[in-house]
């Protein structure tokens, strides 16, 4: 294997395209703090959670190696293109260097908080005793924290926010945090025949289609309503805002009918493709929700 190809295979197995709304909730959190310019501290947080979220990837295709070999999916590990030594080993020094990041910046204590909680919650996730990864609810809970909630919350501290109880907080927070766990609940969909031979626990399997379809759809509506209300009460409107609002709302309204369209799809395949469509989608939202923050 040439030199290429051993780097391509190491960002197969991370998957770092994956990390992308988190990346989005994180530069939100920064830009909706606004009270410093962006700064080298701002690259420094997303190289961390870009980081830490391909070190869980690692960790999860490591731990759920025969789930996904029954599942015949395409990884660096089960084509042995990286072997399970090299990729826990590759883990280890993801996990080396965000600390290592977080210790020599100029923000080292936001910047270590956030890394070290981050780390401990993948550890809770993914290895036993805990292994949140198959209870249910604990997993889909513990996803939407640590992929939307915590992510803006690390960007709004770093960008020079302050912790306080107020109304646009509160309604972003929550918003970020139930978007993530009505994506987060459908991702099971696509590993499904694989978890049910290995017997895993996922909300899917656990507590049925429809359950899991009205979640998704019912968290999804919830989240858009206070990202809505939110983006409403920071911006002063004008011709360009509202254009902007209108755009908001209209990705909004089509990625709840794509959210809705799981109560009538019945095969695992066609569930797949609609969470697939609906993290594109949602990625969509996010970016012009930043883009609001920064023009308005």
């Amino acid at each position: 294997m040439s030199y290429l190809e051993k780097v391509n295979a190491y960002i197969n197995l991370t998957r770092p395209y994956n990390a992308t709304p988190t990346l989005l909730a994180f530069s939100v959190g920064y830009i909706f703090a606004n009270s410093q310019p962006i700064t080298f501290d701002f690259f420094v947080g997303l190289a961390i959670l870009l980081l830490v979220h391909s070190m869980v990837t690692v960790q999860n295709d490591v731990e759920d190696l025969e789930i996904d070999r029954s599942n015949h999916a395409h990884t660096a590990l089960l084509n042995q293109s990286v072997s399970v030594k090299n990729a826990k080993a590759f883990a280890l020094g993801m996990g080396g260097t965000v600390i290592c990041l977080a210790i020599i910046s100029s923000s080292r204590v936001i910047h270590v908080v956030f890394a070290t909680a981050l780390i401990i919650l993948s550890w809770l996730y993914n290895y036993k005793p805990f292994r949140l990864s198959q209870r249910p609810i604990a997993s889909i809970f513990l996803l939407g924290l640590c992929y939307g909630a915590l992510p803006f919350l690390y960007g709004y501290l770093l960008g020079g926010g302050y912790i306080k109880v107020s109304v646009a907080l509160l309604l972003i927070t929550s918003g970020l945090f139930l978007q993530r766990i009505s994506l987060s609940i459908m991702k099971d969909y696509k590993d499904a025949s694989g978890d049910k031979l290995h017997h895993k626990h996922t909300f899917y399997l656990t507590y049925g289609k429809k359950l899991t379809a009205l979640i998704s759809s019912l968290t999804v509506i919830m989240a858009y309503m206070l990202l809505i209300v939110f983006i409403c009460t920071v911006i002063d409107f004008s011709i360009g805002t509202l254009l902007m609002l209108l755009i908001i709302f209209s990705l909004a309204a089509r990625n709840i009918i794509w959210r809705l369209s799981q109560l009538k799809t019945n095969s695992e395949k066609g569930l797949n493709t609609i969470f697939k469509r609906n993290l594109i989608g949602q990625n969509q939202f996010d970016a012009a929700l930043l883009l609001c923050l920064i023009l308005f």
